[in-house]
């Protein structure tokens, strides 16, 4: 087992060694950072080949393949030693491999195995889609983690008065992450929630202790491709920006006369924008009152923007829109410590 990690420590060093800045990359993210999509920065093209990253504390190579990671991914600190190495497939995690340091001697190395999840593990999603049918929530509460009562009866309640009676749920697919010097397993289970009116692709998170206790949990939603509740009110706010229109754009963010003169040089400074837009998506936030935020895709000074807004959902059929807020199409990709 030494002689195979002194094989990989050195295959990895050379690697690195090897490796050269020769790109610049943006992000296009994603609900997971498998979602994410990388391109040649400043153009269309998905990017394939190696990129490097180096500070004075570190100095990381990925290889990409058509806008996904997919290789390897190594960090090394100042002295060339691999303090991270993870094997990538079309942007997933295959395997992943942590060290530490003492000078030069391996104090502490980690290993992460991503799997495909067990039958056993089907078991515990099974049992959460049992107690969603029969509405059993605040057993949900106790078998998932007991800090969150009241969360999940929250949140299908709100559910069903939104869209409509639950039909279905189907497991598309289980994964786990294995921590061996945890001692845990992090468990996620992709799920289609099939209502009346919409289909939600979901993913539970459990993580689960060598003994087997389950200790944690967490319930995301993809964005939809459509609009729940279509209407008319993002025309309203490019009229407000391209005009510049500072009476209606406190109205539409809920603002009293005291921020005019900010508003005003907001106003003043913002680029030409595009009338035409694009629609992206829908983001439902279902934990206490209803929330959607619906993004569109705007052209500011030529470049690419989302434009998001932000509802209160009054009732089914009618919105509330609260506030409006910009962000970055695409951003600069930049490898962080926790990447």
């Amino acid at each position: 087992m030494r002689t195979t990690t002194t094989i990989l420590l050195l295959i990895l060093v050379i690697f690195v060694s090897c490796s050269h800045e020769n790109v610049k990359l943006d992000v296009q993210w994603g609900m997971d950072k498998e979602d994410y999509t990388y391109y040649k920065a400043g153009t269309d093209i998905l990017y394939s080949g190696e990129y490097t990253r180096s500070t004075e504390y570190d100095k990381v190579t990925i290889d990409f393949k058509e806008g996904k990671i997919d290789g390897d991914f190594v960090r090394s600190n100042k002295d060339g030693d691999t303090m991270q190495y993870i094997k990538y497939k079309n942007g997933h995690r295959k395997f992943e491999i942590d060290f530490q340091y003492e000078g030069s001697k391996v104090i502490y190395r980690n290993e992460v195995k991503h799997v495909k999840g067990s039958q056993e593990d089907k078991k515990i999603f099974e049992k959460v889609i049992s107690l969603i049918f029969s509405k059993e929530y605040r057993k949900m509460d106790d078998y998932l983690n007991p800090l969150f009562q009241g969360h999940y009866e929250t949140q299908f309640n709100n559910y069903t008065k939104h869209f409509g009676s639950l039909k279905s749920i189907e497991i598309i697919d289980i994964r786990k992450e294995i921590y061996p010097f945890q001692k845990r397993e992090d468990v996620r289970a992709k799920m289609l929630f099939n209502y009346e009116d919409i289909q939600l692709n979901t993913k539970f998170l459990i993580v689960k202790k060598q003994d087997g206790e389950l200790t944690g949990q967490a319930f995301t939603r993809r964005p939809l491709p459509f609009e729940l509740l279509p209407d008319k009110k993002i025309e309203e706010v490019i009229d407000i920006l391209i005009k510049k229109d500072v009476d209606r754009f406190l109205s539409i963010k809920h603002l009293d006369s005291k921020h005019r003169e900010e508003v005003e040089d907001l106003l003043s400074d913002f680029g030409e924008i595009a009338s035409t837009y694009t629609f992206l998506n829908t983001k439902p936030f279902l934990n206490g009152p209803m929330v959607y935020l619906k993004s569109y895709l705007v052209e500011i000074d030529g470049e690419k923007q989302v434009l998001t807004l932000k509802y209160n959902v009054v009732s089914k059929d009618e919105l509330d829109l609260r506030l409006f807020y910009f962000t970055e199409y695409r951003r600069p990709f930049v490898v962080g410590p926790g990447f």
